[in-house]
Parts: C-alpha cells; sequence; structure tokens
C-alpha cells in the first residue's frame, strides 16, 4: 500500500478542522513588565486547584482535574498539543504518515524513552494501550473514541501502524487527547496494575508523581530521565485543593502564597489584579461551553416543547452581564466563538418568558418542579444555576438547586444519569461528538445528528466536513437537548515572577517550560 507524509494541505485540514489551536488566544496583561528573562532551574510552583479527583488514570477516571494535572505533566501520549494549543508530536517522533486511502497511519516512536519506573517505553506498550482502550469491556473510560480502530501493529519496536476501519478525520486529535496517554504495558494488562495506577500514574512526562497528600495537594517532581533535554525547569509543582473560595485563592496570589491560579479566576476581581504590579493576568474567550444538560429520556424533558420552554426561559445576557460582569459570549448550540465551523445561534431562542410559558402549557406542563444538580466546587457553573434558576420561577418553573461535591456529580450525573438537569463547562475545543455517543449522560438519541456526523468524520472533502458541522449546530438548536448559556471567559493569574505559562488555554496546565526569578 502506498504511503506519503502528510502534505501541508492536510496538516492545513487538521488544524482547520480540528478547531486547533485548542482555544482562542488570550491576551497577558504584564503589568508594566517587558521582556523574558532566560530560564532559571529549580524552584517549586504553587497552584490553586478547585478539586481533588478521586483518582489520576484519566483512561480509569472523568474529570478536568485529572486532565489538568497528570495529561502532558506526567502522562503522555503519541500526540500531545503545544503551548500554543496546536497538535504536536509527543512521544511520536514525528507525525504520521498516512495511506492514500486514509486507512492506515503509521507512526515512527521516539527512541530512548523511558517509563517512570525505568522500564523502557516501546511499540508493544502503544499496542497494548490502543488494544486495551478500543476494547469496550476494559474499563477504558472512553472507548468510542477508538472503535474504528480495526487493528494496531508493530513491524519493529520503534514503529506502530494503526488500521482504521474508516477514514476518521478526528484521529490525530483523538491520539491528542488525555484518555490516548500511554502507560507501561506490564500495568495495564493486569487488574493490579491498573488499580495501581489509579493512585500511582506511572507515564514518560517530564514530571512524576513525588506525593499526594489526601485532602490537601499533589505534588510532582521533576523527572531527570526526560527524553528532552534541559526540560522541565522546575524541581517541583505543589497542585493545591482550596475548594471553591475563588476570593481566598485571589488573596493567597497577592501574598505570595500561592504562585498561579490557572483557572476560574473571578471576573469582579480581574481589574483589581490587573493593577497590581505583582500580578500577571491572562484573560480572554475559552472554548468552554456552558451548558445546562437536560434529561432527555426523563419526563418531561422527553418533550421537544418543555425543551425549548426552557431554552425560552433562560436570559443568557442578563447572565453573561450581571453575574460575570460580561465575560463571556451568549451562545446558542454547542460551540464556541473561535472555532472555524462556530455559527452564531444564540438568537435563535432569545429570551422570551410568555413563549416559554406558551410552550409548557402546549406540553400540559403546569406547576413543574425539577432537580438542578450541581457540583459545588465550580463557581461558574454554580452561580450560572442559580440565577438561571430565578428565571424559570418567572415561567412558573421550580428548579430546586442540588449542592454535590464533584466526585458524586461524576458518580450519579456523568455516569448513572440519575438527575433531571443539570450544569457544567465542556471544555475541550472538538466536542459535538458528544451528541452522537451512545450513552453519554445528555441520554439523546438523535438519527440524523449521527448520520451527520458519521459523515463528517468520512469525508475527504473540508469544504464538505465544514458544512456538516455547521448542519450539526443548527440540528442541536433546533431540537434543544440542552440550554447553551455562553462561551466561558477564560482568566489565569500568575505572580509577577512565573514564566512561561501558556498562552492560550488548553485542557491541561502544561508547566514544563514555566519557570520562576527570584
Amino acid at each position: 500500500m502506498q504511503k506519503r507524509f502528510l502534505t501541508v494541505r492536510q496538516v492545513r485540514s487538521y488544524v482547520a478542522v480540528l478547531g486547533i489551536p485548542v482555544l482562542a488566544v488570550f491576551a497577558a496583561t504584564s503589568n508594566g513588565q517587558t521582556g523574558t528573562p532566560a530560564p532559571v532551574r529549580g524552584g517549586t510552583l504553587s497552584v490553586a486547584m478547585n478539586v481533588e479527583p478521586a483518582l489520576l488514570d484519566p483512561t480509569q477516571g472523568a474529570g478536568a482535574e485529572i486532565v489538568r494535572m497528570m495529561h502532558q505533566n506526567v502522562l503522555e501520549g503519541l500526540m500531545g498539543f503545544s503551548d500554543t494549543g496546536k497538535v504536536i508530536p509527543a512521544l511520536a517522533a514525528q507525525l504520521p504518515s498516512i495511506s492514500k486511502d486514509r486507512l492506515e497511519y503509521t507512526i515512527k516512536l521516539r527512541k530512548n524513552v523511558k517509563f517512570h519506573d525505568g522500564s523502557a517505553f516501546s511499540a508493544s506498550d502503544v499496542k497494548a494501550n490502543f488494544d486495551r482502550a478500543r476494547d469496550a469491556k476494559s474499563g477504558h473510560t472512553s472507548p468510542s473514541y477508538y472503535e474504528n480502530i480495526a487493528a494496531v501493529s508493530t513491524p519493529d519496536a520503534s514503529t506502530v501502524v494503526f488500521k482504521l476501519t474508516q477514514p476518521n478525520n478526528e484521529f490525530l486529535y483523538t491520539l491528542a487527547r488525555a484518555e490516548s496517554i500511554i502507560e507501561p504495558e506490564e500495568l495495564i494488562t493486569t487488574k493490579e496494575g491498573l488499580e495501581k495506577l489509579k493512585t500511582n500514574p506511572i507515564g514518560t512526562g517530564p514530571f512524576k508523581l513525588g506525593a499526594w497528600t489526601r485532602g490537601s495537594s499533589i505534588r510532582i517532581d521533576r523527572n531527570p530521565d526526560y527524553y528532552i533535554s534541559g526540560l522541565p525547569y522546575l524541581d517541583s509543582v505543589n497542585f493545591r485543593f482550596l475548594g471553591d473560595d475563588q476570593n481566598a485563592k485571589v488573596a493567597g496570589l497577592r501574598s505570595g502564597d500561592i504562585d498561579v491560579i490557572g483557572y476560574n479566576v473571578p471576573a469582579e476581581q480581574v481589574a483589581n489584579l490587573k493593577a497590581d504590579p505583582n500580578i500577571k493576568v491572562y484573560s480572554g474567550s475559552s472554548s468552554g461551553e456552558i451548558t445546562v444538560s437536560l434529561n432527555n429520556k426523563r419526563k418531561p424533558f422527553d418533550n421537544l416543547d418543555v425543551r425549548r420552554a426552557f431554552t425560552y426561559a433562560m436570559n443568557k445576557k442578563e447572565i453573561v452581564d450581571g453575574a460575570f460582569f460580561g465575560q463571556g459570549t451568549v451562545i446558542g448550540s454547542f460551540n464556541s466563538p473561535g472555532q472555524p465551523y462556530y455559527v452564531d445561534l444564540s438568537k435563535k431562542y432569545p429570551y422570551n418568558p410568555e413563549a416559554a410559558q406558551r410552550l409548557l402549557k402546549k406540553a400540559g406542563v403546569s406547576n413543574l418542579k425539577v432537580k438542578f444538580t450541581v457540583a459545588n466546587e465550580f463557581p461558574i457553573e454554580r452561580r450560572t444555576a442559580e440565577v438561571y434558576a430565578a428565571q424559570l420561577a418567572k415561567v412558573g418553573v421550580t428548579a430546586e438547586i442540588e449542592l454535590v461535591p464533584f466526585n458524586t456529580w461524576i458518580q450519579k450525573v456523568f455516569l448513572n444519569k440519575d438527575y433531571d438537569m443539570t450544569i457544567i463547562g465542556h471544555a475541550e475545543s472538538f466536542d459535538l461528538d458528544r451528541y452522537a455517543r451512545d450513552g453519554y449522560y445528555f441520554n439523546w438519541d438523535n438519527t440524523k445528528f449521527k448520520a451527520l456526523y458519521e459523515k463528517a468524520l468520512t469525508t475527504g472533502s473540508d469544504v464538505e466536513r465544514n458544512q456538516l458541522y455547521i448542519q450539526m449546530q443548527y440540528l442541536l438548536a433546533d431540537q434543544a437537548p440542552g440550554v447553551w448559556a455562553f462561551s466561558a471567559p477564560y482568566i489565569a493569574a500568575t505572580r509577577a515572577n512565573v514564566y512561561g505559562w501558556q498562552s492560550v488555554a488548553v485542557s491541561n496546565l502544561s508547566v514544563v517550560k514555566v519557570f520562576k526569578t527570584k
């Protein structure tokens, strides 16, 4: 079979279609600083986090905090994201070569790479990980990402060949996902090994797990055997679990007790932080959609009129302007500005409480009471839920807010789908597939949407692919399986002596090139 390396057109196609950079570039306010000094080696970085995850392996558990701390810091895949958000080779030595029919990807691996336990990384580890990933019975968190891998072969110790059942325009992006990290074959092929990896991740990354102090922090330490010479700069990074008190985190940043707040800096604090010469603020838009998910298989949300009524009942502009000081962009479907295929559908269901009441009456619904399950640790979602519940009351709907710990939310809502309505931010840039996945917590099953998505995966036409993504957004807006509030702001802040913080809001908090001056 004839093979060739990715052409410039193919690379550009991947960039355009996959929405790379992953999130929109945000601006850094340097507060008078000019230039970047030469990197300094050593020191510990203290990073504020909201939630302590139940485990640390993204192939065995869901949750953004796992990805933020572990992906590309401790655990790596064949591909990864650059600090500007582009898909780049990681454990792969270069971009793959692709067969003319787009069914075979040949990947050359980096040589002389070691896992943190000292064992050598090789093609057999890659094969074992992807054989597990595509096995729906293996316990992997996202086997649907890999279901069209027909076979994985290893011609030699530094070469892996993926054979697909059909072309997949997302495959390169899939290889960069956190769920595609590579762990030692000897550990992932036994129950005991997998159990160990939940709390003691073994990867090839620039840092390795140092200590997990339950209820307090996770420390990662420099990997002295990292395959890129000179990296990382820091001796260690301490991720501290400080809960949802954002004001306390800001106070810690001002005092120097904390070096970085990587996300969720309160919008009302931005102006004051920008005026502080000891602080740098990074702010801008993101690809995170703040989504009110409706359980589409639970009454009354199995009724389209009810779902549309809930959309009409949300005053999105009031939420963005009143609750978040204008930080955020109103959206009308499951996508965000900055994506190459984004279409503005925010006016599809403008705020109209009278229309909401008419639709509820048409559906035969009155004095409706629903439970609104919200993870307590996320202030953006919690604040949005509070305002939206008040807006629903104006159309005769009582939404009782049920605050639960995030790990409880994962079990109750995400895994067991035991909820009426919920709210969470979906941070990935390319996630329209969520509404095409069977068994996903939205409980929405639409044959037409699945067909559009399947065609978008396999078409060889860039133009047709983008048009299909646009059609999918229109279909979602029309059928209203959820209420899309706004594209969340991304606001991060660091001490002024912290350099190398990523210039775009990627889903992970990469610290490989971060350093501190005295």
